[in-house]
């Protein structure tokens, strides 16, 4: 589990790119579950044995505000939560 603080203005888009390491034996399928409509990116990733692996996602708040959400990597494999990030996420109003 980690902490990120993200910040974007909003209609704009944020890049996050997170690495971690299956450490079992066996290949695993991680199911990407973003907690918020703002944070988007691939539903799955694929997490062979001992290697390390990245999932890039984005940061795209329609509106300002702030919020806190989450994203977890589940996998089918051993049916429960391998990873969980909670981000905070905040948007401001573009400058004209």
């Amino acid at each position: 589990m980690g902490t990120l603080s993200v910040s974007c203005p909003s209609r704009r888009v944020a890049a996050i790119t997170v690495t971690l390491t299956n450490p079992s034996d066996v290949p695993l399928r991680l199911a990407a579950l973003y907690g918020s409509a703002a944070l988007v990116g691939p539903a799955w990733l694929p997490a062979p044995p001992g290697e390390c692996v990245s999932l890039t996602f984005y940061y795209a708040p329609l509106l300002p505000g702030c919020e806190d959400t989450t994203l977890r990597l589940v996998s089918e494999e051993v049916r429960h939560s391998l990873s969980a990030l909670d981000i905070y996420t905040c948007s401001c109003s573009e400058a004209l």
